[in-house]
């Protein structure tokens, strides 16, 4: 069996705790933009241009952060 132990030192890399705190909450949201994604490219979107499904996605995500209170910004 094998362990693996992080440490950061506090305050200092605190940025780098929350990225390893909250590394698979962003993993599963980074899924569901792929899943939506494909979804629009196989069966078409009410997209007018390029702006609109940007902000789409940009709005989707900052919803999953919400959802699952994780922050969407480090120090």
């Amino acid at each position: 069996m094998m362990k693996a132990i992080l440490e950061f030192n506090l305050p200092e890399e605190d940025a780098e705790h929350k990225m390893a705190l909250y590394g698979a909450d962003y993993l599963f949201i980074l899924q569901d933009v792929l899943q939506e994604t494909r979804k629009f490219l196989k069966h078409g979107h009410k997209f007018n241009n390029a702006d609109e499904a940007l902000e789409y996605i940009q709005q989707f995500i900052y919803e999953e952060t919400s959802f699952r209170n994780i922050p969407t910004e480090f120090p």
